[in-house]
């Protein structure tokens, strides 16, 4: 009967650990520009051992626009596809060191970054992965709008409009990576467990 009881009161995981994220990094957007820049993935700093901005680095963003395009996506991807993977913390630690550790290892010449968008296409490429092995609608749409982004950005730059946006350069790369990670997540999941 004890159980029952819990089931009866648990909650969707995604009930806490989305708004956890939510207001984790709207107060870190509050913090001074100091502090923030003790957060923020950079080169020479992460050489010297300073390896948890390698994490931090996504938690922290320019200003209220970069977070706001960043959580405002994550929000209406967990809202349109109320059944896909959930971003928890083991997730989000693999996709943040992931693209922090593709951007390390791929870009030697990127000296600073930072901000949730490698992490959010991450998210978008194990969400769209999910859809499609479980047949569910809008898996296809979302990976091909994915892809098409992706490609766009590779051969093209930043997407028009997004670096005034956010008043910066747009690390593309960070997006590349993080997709990469996003794929090698859904695919080390057996299918039971999604």
């Amino acid at each position: 009967m004890a159980s029952r009881r819990v089931k009866a009161i648990r909650r969707p995981d995604w009930d806490l650990a989305l708004p956890g994220l939510s207001l984790l990094t709207a107060f870190i957007t509050l913090l001074p520009g100091q502090t923030q820049q003790w957060l923020r993935y950079e080169r020479s700093l992460i050489e010297s051992g300073e390896l948890w901005r390698l994490l931090t680095a996504h938690l922290t963003h320019l200003n209220w626009s970069h977070l706001l395009l960043n959580l405002l996506t994550l929000w209406l991807i967990r809202l349109l596809f109320p059944r896909s993977p959930t971003l928890q913390p083991i997730s989000f630690l693999w996709l943040a060191l992931a693209t922090s550790c593709g951007l390390f290892v791929l870009n030697p010449d990127l000296q600073w970054y930072l901000g949730l968008s490698g992490v959010l296409h991450g998210y978008l490429a194990w969400v769209a992965l999910h859809l499609l092995r479980h047949a569910q609608s809008g898996g296809g749409l979302l990976a091909a709008l994915l892809l098409g982004k992706l490609g766009w950005e590779q051969l093209l730059g930043p997407m028009p409009g997004s670096e005034a946006m956010i008043s910066a350069n747009v690390v593309v790369d960070a997006h590349l990576y993080g997709s990469i990670a996003g794929a090698l997540l859904w695919a080390a999941q057996p299918k039971t467990i999604e």
